[in-house]
């Protein structure tokens, strides 16, 4: 049988999570864990049985904010840089007064974002049980 289990951390130390996938790969399931892609963490790692893909996370509010910029090389090529998101001040002014209000939005939509790209890469593996 094929298990896809959806985990919202990068899996790397979430023993509940490791210890579910081991026994099920030990009883004969091929079972892929998804979780969030870190800098620390492969995209893709095979560990005791199963398979872990870690995907990124971008949502549409962190790109419709974040400044591109290029930077000169030691050769004198320019090469593309992306700047973490540059928020306007009225977005920060509103933070600061009313901070759950944007926060639970902010979380909503990475949230989503995660989800979106889960289901996609779990529809590729075709698993008989998502959990």
């Amino acid at each position: 049988m094929q298990v896809c289990m959806l985990v919202r951390n990068t899996c790397t130390h979430d023993a509940r999570v490791i210890k579910e996938a081991r026994t099920l790969a030990a009883s004969g399931h091929n079972v892929t864990v998804i979780a969030l892609k870190s800098t620390e963490a492969p995209s893709t790692e095979n560990r005791d049985g199963f398979i872990i893909k870690r995907v990124p996370v971008r949502p549409l509010h962190y790109l419709l904010f974040r400044k591109s910029s290029s930077k000169p090389t030691s050769d004198n090529k320019r090469t593309p840089v992306i700047e973490t998101p540059r928020f306007p001040k009225w977005a920060k002014f509103l933070y600061k007064k009313i901070p759950l209000l944007t926060f639970w939005p902010h979380q909503l939509l990475l949230m989503q974002d995660y989800f979106i790209r889960s289901i996609f890469v779990a529809s590729k593996i075709k698993p008989d049980v998502i959990h």
